[in-house]
């Protein structure tokens, strides 16, 4: 399945349901923009890569949280 073509929420429910390809195709969408965030807050780019990947062992923790009728990238920037 080619998942770059899937909205968030569509992707997201493939990563509820276990897939995960789901979860890698989340991953590579937010990656960048996670770990630009997180630098320019912490300004130490080991940090900000370890931060970062703290923030998807949280999502994928928490992913069944995530309230659909807003945006995912609200949602990923809050944790």
């Amino acid at each position: 399945m080619n998942y770059t073509e899937l909205t968030d929420q569509e992707v997201i429910a493939r990563a509820l349901e276990g897939r995960e390809a789901a979860y890698r195709e989340l991953i590579g969408r937010y990656e960048r923009p996670v770990f630009s965030l997180i630098y320019r807050l912490v300004r130490d780019r080991e940090r900000a890569e370890d931060l970062a990947q703290d923030t998807f062992i949280k999502v994928l923790n928490h992913l069944e949280r995530y309230d659909p009728t807003y945006k995912f990238s609200s949602w990923i920037f809050k944790i």
